[in-house]
């Protein structure tokens, strides 16, 4: 059971390695993405609407309100988390979120790093959260994440999202509960 919990926790913190840009254009063709133009507009730091938009994002994650982090998400983006991959906002509202997030608490994040384009960037950094399963004691969990975000509009959304927890702590590895 704790093995189960632990993979669903490590879904939830999503927020977050993936490759840059592999996500991004993936519907549009080889020869209509132009290089020159990602090269020329290449930015270290978020534009300030992207900052904004990612510090709503992890104080969402806070709020125990799947519908209210969903809202971040594309209507077609990846989440990979642990062993499992939770594609489309829906799913991974419903079969992602609303498991995880009345379990998570005290979310927080560090050493994020922006790096892209103006349509398209990817933040990286470091996760710290409380998990409390039923009838346990909280633990504390870290580990990475890498999202890709992507202007639709005028609005950035999240299209792409890794989620890598560090080592269990010992004291649950092979415990099975």
């Amino acid at each position: 059971m704790t093995c189960l919990r632990y993979r669903a926790l490590v879904a939830l913190i999503g927020v977050l390695a993936s490759v840059p840009g592999c996500r991004d254009r993936k519907d549009e063709p080889a020869s209509r993405i132009d290089t020159a133009a990602m090269a020329s507009s290449s930015l270290s730091s978020a534009p300030p609407a992207l900052a904004k938009r990612a510090d709503g994002l992890f104080t969402s994650w806070n709020g125990e309100d799947p519908t209210a982090v969903a809202a971040y998400f594309s209507d077609s983006a990846v989440v990979h988390a642990s062993d499992s991959t939770y594609t489309g906002r829906s799913e991974i509202r419903d079969r992602w979120l609303a498991n995880e997030l009345p379990r998570m608490s005290r979310l927080s994040v560090a050493d994020r790093q922006f790096s892209g384009t103006t349509a398209a960037m990817t933040e990286s950094g470091k996760f710290h959260f409380t998990f409390t399963a039923p009838k346990t004691a909280p633990v504390a969990r870290t580990g990475s994440y890498t999202t890709t975000w992507a202007r639709q509009g005028s609005e950035w959304k999240v299209t792409f999202m890794t989620i890598i927890p560090d080592l269990a702590p010992p004291s649950t590895l092979g415990s099975g509960t």
